[in-house]
């Protein structure tokens, strides 16, 4: 069978995410050997591509490459997409948060299984509120078993994939940053410590420069009545020459940039971050006004208060690639 003579089914597609760079890598690599090592893998009688959908934009773009497909049986999608995803999890080079993200889909099934086969014929519909409760803790461990890790880390990952962080999680789906950081940065951060948890004069600071931290919370401040408040009027510097430097230069999704305006005295904060499916790259400024507090040879304090209406986004449809291809065609 040839791949041209396969069906394509989007369920079977979703299990194998892939970012750009990873695609990148695969088809050098193929394209280094001359052949697909993995064989594919399709549902019999059916004509379903069932395994390998990450192989099929290099097949698409290079037909001569040689590839293999294994015809398997089964007996309804639900089973060979279970297949799919067990065959795909067990994969030592695939990253934790993408097994995760694929194996938490199947979780109902197999907790039903499992619930099955505890119950060996008895009702499994008759459940208390208690034990109810109890499924999520059940399905975390058998997600664990099933991807290789403890149920604490399924449990971290539950609460950063249903937070609504965009910037979180396509910081770790793209493998930036770790479950556990990204957990940690969902705590509540508490204004006042405790005798308890005041750190020690050896006890390690860690700064955290994120989204959630220089971006929301500046700007969640902004009761300017109080003497105290760390908002002021001013006006912002253009933004505009550093948009244009941050959109131009190669620097990696999610990069933060601090720039201090010495003549005016300000400091902006940027971020650069990159949307896939809408090709847009979206730039966010956040502008300071600044005093130096304390400087000497091997460091400088800057007391920065956030100016009024300085945050600004700017939208930009992303024109690398073509301007690479323009590039090359002259």
């Amino acid at each position: 069978m040839k791949i041209e003579e396969l069906k394509l089914d989007k369920k079977y597609k979703d299990i194998f995410p892939i970012t750009k760079k990873e695609l990148e890598a695969i088809e050098l690599l193929v394209l280094q050997d001359g052949e697909i090592y993995q064989p594919l893998f399709a549902w019999k009688g059916q004509g379903i591509l069932v395994y390998g959908y990450q192989y099929m934009e290099v097949l698409k773009a290079h037909p001569d490459i040689k590839y293999t497909i294994h015809l398997l049986e089964f007996e309804d999608w639900q089973e060979s997409k279970i297949w799919a995803v067990e065959h795909y999890i067990a994969q030592p080079e695939v990253r934790l948060w993408q097994k995760l993200e694929v194996a938490i889909k199947c979780e109902d099934y197999w907790l039903l299984k499992a619930n099955a086969k505890k119950a060996k014929g008895k009702r499994s519909d008759l459940h208390s509120p208690g034990e109810r409760k109890s499924d999520t803790t059940e399905a975390d461990v058998l997600i664990g078993q099933k991807v290789g890790c403890c149920k604490t880390y399924v449990f971290y990952f539950r609460s950063v994939y249903f937070s609504g962080k965009t910037c979180l999680i396509d910081q770790c789906r793209e493998g930036n940053l770790s479950i556990k950081a990204a957990y940690e940065r969902l705590k509540p951060k508490n204004s006042k410590r405790t005798s308890k948890s005041k750190p020690g004069p050896d006890t390690p600071v860690e700064l955290e420069i994120d989204g959630s931290d220089i971006f929301d919370e500046c700007e969640h401040n902004i009761d300017v009545g109080k003497k105290n408040t760390s908002r002021m009027d001013s006006t912002p510097v253009d933004h505009n020459p550093i948009v244009e430097k941050i959109t131009a230069t190669d620097v990696p999704d999610g990069a933060i940039w601090v720039t201090l305006h010495k003549k005016d005295g300000q400091m902006q904060i940027v971020k650069r971050s990159y949307d896939e499916v809408k090709g847009i790259i979206c730039i966010k400024i956040n502008n300071y006004n600044c005093k130096n507090v304390a400087s000497d040879d091997e460091l400088i304090i800057l007391e920065a208060d956030h100016i009024n209406g300085g945050t600004t986004e700017v939208l930009r449809k992303d024109e690398r690639e073509f301007n690479k291809l323009s590039q090359v065609a002259s």
